[in-house]
């Protein structure tokens, strides 16, 4: 009965706040391979692409992310979050910026079935792009679905 509490309680948070509920940060894993993180590649600062990595450890802050808002923010720096670089498109790359807002929808997300998916335009995507390899870029594009392992993500998958 407990876990059942708890799983309609996580339900719950998703539906009103549009993305996993988790308090402290956590790493998202590829459903491609379980073992390719999302990393603000070279350190988390202003204008870090985000790409998938395979050596990331819990301790490594920059492959933690929190949900605040509708934005997934830094572990390392709370005051960067991923945004659709210049602007939600096809083929935009993802990126940390210091000039996000819950206001600004290139910079907030919707979790559904396992993709994260634009607010500006519900049709685009997170998509490790070219495919779930280690070093691959994070891009947003028009052609995922839920049944696309390159376009799903996992929060707090990893074990390392």
């Amino acid at each position: 009965m407990k876990n059942k509490v708890i799983s309609f309680v996580f339900l719950v948070l998703v539906a009103i706040c549009g993305g996993p509920a988790f308090a402290d940060g956590t790493q998202i894993a590829s459903d491609t391979n379980l073992s390719l993180a999302v990393n603000a590649y070279g350190g988390a600062t202003n204008g870090a692409f985000l790409r998938l990595v395979n050596n990331c450890s819990p301790g490594n802050s920059n492959c933690r992310w929190r949900w605040i808002n509708g934005m997934i923010v830094s572990d390392t720096n709370p005051g960067l979050a991923i945004n659709a670089y210049g602007g939600a498109t096809n083929g935009a790359f993802l990126r940390l910026v210091n000039n996000c807002s819950p206001s600004n929808s290139n910079c907030t997300w919707h979790y559904n079935k396992g993709m994260l998916v634009s607010d500006t335009n519900p049709d685009l995507a997170v998509n490790a792009y070219g495919g779930a390899v280690n070093g691959a870029f994070l891009r947003l594009v028009n052609n995922c679905n839920s049944n696309t392992s390159d376009c799903t993500w996992r929060w707090g998958a990893l074990t390392k």
